[in-house]
C-alpha cells in the first residue's frame, strides 16, 4: 500500500485514520501491512523533505494560507466582437507555505461581473 495519510486505509498505526480504526496487529515491526506502510513513509519523507528528489515538485506537500499579500501586473489579451484587445491589470496574490518549507504566491480569486 503507499503511504496515503488521511485516508481510512492501512491499519491505523503508520498514520490516523479519520474513522478512528486501529488493527489489533501489533504495528510496524509485528505486522507485515503495518511494515511497509511504515517504510513507506520515511521513504516518501526523505524524498519530499528538503534535499529530497522531490522536494520542488510539491507532491504530498499540505499548503497553508499566509497573510502576505501582494499585488502583481499582469498583461492581457482578449478578443471581443472581432477587434484584438490588450490590457495591463493588476491581480491580488497571497503567499501560500508548504510543509517542505517552499512557499509560492497564488492569484486570488476574485467575484466579477462583467457587463
Amino acid at each position: 500500500m503507499a503511504y496515503m495519510p488521511g485516508t481510512n486505509t492501512g491499519h491505523g498505526h503508520v498514520w490516523e485514520r479519520p474513522d478512528g480504526v486501529k488493527a489489533r496487529c501489533g504495528g510496524p515491526g509485528l505486522c507485515k501491512l503495518c511494515s511497509k506502510d511504515e517504510s513507506d513513509r520515511v521513504k516518501f519523507s526523505e524524498d519530499y523533505s528538503p534535499g529530497g528528489k522531490h522536494f520542488h515538485e510539491g507532491v504530498g506537500v499540505n499548503w497553508t494560507a499566509t497573510n502576505q499579500l501582494r499585488f502583481v501586473e499582469r498583461h492581457e489579451t482578449f478578443s471581443r466582437d472581432g477587434e484584438h484587445y490588450a490590457r495591463l491589470v493588476k491581480v491580488l496574490q497571497q503567499m501560500w507555505q508548504g510543509s517542505n518549507g517552499t512557499q509560492k504566491w497564488e492569484d486570488v480569486p476574485l467575484e466579477t461581473e462583467e457587463g
